[in-house]
């Protein structure tokens, strides 16, 4: 199979929904994937996506040409990076995979694998993925898939590191994006006063970019802690490894 070479970048593959990628090429990645991991002896990979539109057919794809690989999945559904990378080691194995184009605009999606606990696939490790698919000399098997939430024991062993002395009063601006389904519900569970803003998932995006780092989003994000004479906001991306702050 011949895709753009151009989206296998330094840590992930990302490119332009329709363009560059679909379901095909997703399938056959996951084939790719697949093949890679039998190569290490890895036999199991969690997979997590976030709230973009094709996000969710994508995950299945993938899961597919994984399964076919003979690699046993977990799908483990919206999720956040992070939520992928523990998942990793609550199931033991080196491998990993999220659908997500970060903080990207909408039509982009993407790619983050792994190749070891909290290591990524990354630099000629990708080259050597992009060089698989092409050549399109897979292993085949009969992998099987089940689904599992993760996000109860992720959230149960994050709530360990905290011991916050006050109660704080926090914004929480996720662009609509996936961070929302999360972020408000870990920082209630510290104790914190939360104030959510853009938190309704919408895989259009509607606000822009789900990039903290913009200044839009700062914009708005320190607006509100101002209004709402919060100690502290956070902004987040789409799949909640970005995050930029403001506090008063």
């Amino acid at each position: 199979m011949t895709v753009n070479p151009l989206i296998f970048r330094g840590y992930d593959i990302r490119g332009i929904v329709g363009q560059d990628l679909n379901e095909e090429i997703v399938y056959s990645l996951g084939r790719a994937y697949g093949t890679l991991l039998a190569g290490r002896r890895i036999k199991v990979c969690p997979v997590g996506h976030d709230n973009r539109l094709e996000s969710e057919r994508f995950s299945k794809a993938f899961i597919k040409g994984l399964n076919e690989s003979g690699i046993d999945t977990y799908y483990i559904g919206n999720s956040l990076s992070q939520i992928v990378y523990f998942s990793s080691y609550l199931f033991f194995t080196r491998g990993y995979a999220m659908i997500t184009a970060s903080h990207n605009s909408k039509e982009f999606n993407g790619l983050k694998l792994g190749i070891g606990y909290s290591e990524s696939l990354s630099g000629e490790g990708i080259q050597n993925l992009r060089r698989i698919l092409e050549k399109g000399s897979f292993v085949s098997g009969k992998g099987k898939n089940s689904n599992y939430n993760v996000f109860p024991e992720y959230q149960k062993n994050l709530l360990k590191l905290f011991n916050l002395k006050k109660r704080w009063k926090i914004v929480v601006d996720a662009c609509n994006s996936t961070s929302g389904q999360f972020y408000p519900t870990i920082f209630s569970k510290t104790g914190c006063q939360v104030i959510k803003q853009n938190c309704n998932l919408d895989s259009n995006f509607p606000l822009g970019i789900p990039d903290p780092t913009d200044s839009n989003v700062l914009k708005r994000l320190s607006e509100r802690v101002i209004k709402e004479k919060a100690d502290i906001g956070f902004a987040f991306d789409a799949d909640g490894d970005r995050l930029d702050g403001y506090h008063s």
